[in-house]
This record gives C-alpha cells, sequence and structure tokens, in this order.
C-alpha cells in the first residue's frame, strides 16, 4: 500500500469514525452542533485542532 492510499485510508477513517461516534452518542452530536452554532464561545477548539493537526505534521515520517 502506497502513501497517498495509505492517507486518504486514514483520513475516511477518521470521518466515518466521527459519523459513528455521533450516532452512538447523541450527546456528542448535539455538542457539535451546538459548537457550530456557537462558534464564539468554542473557537478554541478549532485552535486546539489546528494545533494538532500541525504537532502531527512536525512529527510526521517524512520529516527531516
Amino acid at each position: 500500500m502506497n502513501l497517498p492510499t495509505r492517507r486518504t485510508l486514514i483520513q475516511f477513517t477518521a470521518v466515518l469514525a466521527l459519523i459513528l461516534i455521533c450516532l452512538v452518542f447523541r450527546r456528542a452530536f448535539y455538542f457539535f452542533e451546538r459548537s457550530a452554532l456557537e462558534l464564539r464561545y468554542f473557537w478554541w477548539l478549532f485552535l486546539i485542532f489546528a494545533i494538532g493537526l500541525w504537532f502531527l505534521s512536525m512529527i510526521g515520517p517524512n520529516r527531516k
């Protein structure tokens, strides 16, 4: 399995896991819905997410 295929598979799995969590745990769905509606109160979630993505890109396997 080459790297682009693996990356696509991981992204698809992450989105599928998020959808499954929202279906199984209704409170998680309501939390995500509420955070989308009340962005001014939950801006820090997006900041944490962006920092997490940046951190994961820094520790990736292709980093020299």
